[in-house]
């Protein structure tokens, strides 16, 4: 079975991956995306489990967040 984060059999878990996991998932996503735009979208991913952390009410939800980016509102 192919796993819709990554366009592979390996999974990722969207709230432990590495930068370059994060990487892969961006250019399998986004074909096109300019790469320099990772960086800036790590960093969002980030903030957003960290705020999520502090408050359970607001933890992030990947799926969203890659349709946020996907709509040009991220």
């Amino acid at each position: 079975m192919t796993n819709t984060l990554t366009g592979s059999s390996a999974l990722v878990d969207p709230y432990n991956m590495t930068f370059e996991q994060f990487k892969g998932v961006m250019a399998y996503e986004f074909q096109g995306i300019d790469p320099l735009c990772d960086k800036y979208y790590w960093n969002l991913w980030q903030d957003s489990r960290a705020y999520g952390c502090k408050n359970t009410a607001a933890k992030p939800d990947w799926e969203d967040f890659l349709q946020q980016i996907r709509f040009g509102r991220i």
